[in-house]
């Protein structure tokens, strides 16, 4: 279920460990997308907690399962999210710092629709990544964008 609202994205991902890494970049941002923001009592849920299963963030990204399973591995490796079993194939996915990076004041970050999940370059992870790494890389005065085409255009 699509969250409404938007999340905060820093301008540091652009030198995140696995920003290079496609798929697991499109798994991360995935996450945070799809993440409580807030507690929900009902669902025993806290903000930046993520219950999903593989199938479904490999249709929603349109990535194959396997991808997906070593880009949540990677992620879980690295520190940045926790998996909890709660349920036969479904699993919750802590995002690591959540609440603190999403209510950080600042202006090295930019805000992010959670609605983008919706546009169809989301599902092309290519296109969607140079979206994003073009948003992260504008000047946050002027609105232009000072990025290298070479680190948009990733093999």
């Amino acid at each position: 279920m699509m969250q409404m609202g938007y999340i905060l994205l820093y301008r540091s991902l652009l030198s995140w460990e696995h920003w290079m890494n496609k798929i697991t970049a499109h798994v991360y941002l995935h996450l945070l997308l799809q993440a409580e923001f807030k507690y929900d009592y009902k669902k025993g849920t806290e903000a930046g907690d993520v219950d999903i299963t593989i199938p479904q963030i490999a249709d929603d990204i349109n990535a194959d399962e396997q991808q997906v399973r070593r880009a949540l591995k990677r992620l879980q490796q690295s520190g940045n999210i926790i998996k909890v079993e709660i349920k036969a194939n479904i699993n919750r996915y802590k995002i690591v710092n959540y609440t603190e990076r999403q209510y950080e004041q600042g202006v090295n970050w930019i805000i992010f629709p959670r609605s983008l999940c919706t546009l169809p370059i989301y599902k092309n992870t290519n296109t969607f990544l140079i979206f994003v790494n073009l948003l992260l890389s504008a000047d946050n005065i002027k609105g232009t964008v000072t990025t290298n085409y070479n680190r948009l255009s990733r093999k």
